[in-house]
């Protein structure tokens, strides 16, 4: 309020006029708001750590896993723009693909190490013949708990994305596998 109607209010510092309370906001600054201000930084010593604790050679998720936390290291992008990209946002050429701009977000190019990861991916888990524009790239299982994916599209979820909660918890355990302090890891 008092920022905003500076005529109602003294410019005087100490006292105000006899006719106008003081300003407190003559000569205050706001501050500088960061919200990656108190944000754990992987080093790259660690980050390669967390992506060696991910074992794709006997896991299908895993595979999953890997090219998400690569895809997200090597483009920046957020995690939510990540995890809900659909199909449809990609466009692929026949060796490289980029992430279309969607609204507030430029296009992106997707580094090779990260579209190949994302390839095995959905070839192991049977997806790549029958993606849908619709689907979501980084789908979670079905039934998590009932059994491990089979390699046949049916096992994944690609109506909708990996929720928040699973990307932290699978990432918390890479973190932890790697050897790093998996509370400071988000």
């Amino acid at each position: 309020f008092c920022s905003k109607r500076p005529a109602l209010l003294s410019t005087e510092t100490i006292f105000g006029a006899p006719n106008k309370p003081r300003n407190p906001l003559i000569g205050v600054s706001k501050p500088a708001v960061s919200n990656y201000r108190s944000a754990y930084l992987l080093r790259p010593p660690e980050a390669r750590a967390l992506l060696r604790a991910v074992d794709r050679q006997t896991s299908l998720v895993a595979k999953r896993d890997y090219a998400l936390l690569l895809t997200l290291l090597l483009t920046g992008l957020s995690e939510s723009r990540l995890r809900q990209l659909q199909w449809k946002q990609l466009e692929i050429t026949p060796h490289a693909a980029r992430i279309l701009p969607a609204p507030s977000h430029a296009a992106k190019q997707l580094p090779p190490p990260a579209w190949a990861a994302i390839l095995d991916y959905l070839q192991s888990s049977g997806r790549f013949a029958s993606i849908q524009p619709d689907d979501y790239i980084f789908a979670p299982l079905v039934d998590p708990l009932l059994r491990p994916p089979t390699g046949h599209p049916a096992d994944w979820q690609p109506d909708r994305p990996l929720s928040t909660e699973q990307m932290l918890v699978f990432l918390k355990c890479y973190a932890s596998w790697a050897g790093l302090d998996a509370s400071k890891v988000t």
